[in-house]
């Protein structure tokens, strides 16, 4: 790579993790918050379909111990990756991540309700180094409400581009333009 696409290069992925750069055992403590509104269920609701009593009558919650309905799980499961947007590990991943992959052993352990605020907690637990250009990280990712009780929790995992994935787009990009 020349200096002048090497500079561009640097200013476009600077302060950027490459799945290289990744360090194992990184943790993002629960910072930043989201309160949970009738709102939030209502909307969800109408574009999931998911219409069940316990989400949507205040007299069903009532008659089986709760104060008020419940959130829908796969509403709180959609908060997961982009509640703490300050949240310096993702901003650092950002620019490198290819695809999310999937979730593996997601556990729905409890519904927050109306009111609750929920947060994010996540640590890189492993990193699977499978392709000569990316590899694919492993988030184990926890909701957690204002009292400290785990939502939900389980492993997020990332495809995330190694620095000569985009070294190599770079130059095809460089070589186009120069034909």
């Amino acid at each position: 790579m020349n200096e002048q696409l090497q500079a561009a290069f640097d200013k476009k992925f600077k302060d950027t993790w490459f799945f290289e750069d990744v360090p194992l055992n990184h943790a993002t403590p629960a910072t930043t918050g989201r309160t949970i509104t009738e709102a939030d269920i209502l909307n969800f609701a109408g574009i999931s379909g998911e219409w069940a009593p316990i989400h949507m009558d205040l007299e069903y919650c009532k008659a089986h111990g709760h104060d008020s309905v419940l959130a829908q799980h796969m509403l709180i499961y959609t908060f997961t990756p982009s509640i703490n947007p300050s949240d310096p590990m993702m901003a650092k991943m950002n620019n490198s991540i290819l695809a999310t992959k999937g979730t593996k052993n997601w556990k729905f352990l409890k519904m927050p309700a109306v009111g609750d605020t929920v947060y994010t907690t996540s640590e890189i637990v492993a990193k699977d180094d499978n392709k000569p250009e990316r590899g694919v990280i492993i988030i184990q990712m926890s909701m957690i409400d204002q009292n400290g009780d785990v939502l939900q929790t389980g492993e997020y995992h990332l495809v995330v581009a190694k620095k000569i994935f985009f070294e190599k787009q770079f130059e095809a990009a460089a070589a186009k333009a120069q034909q």
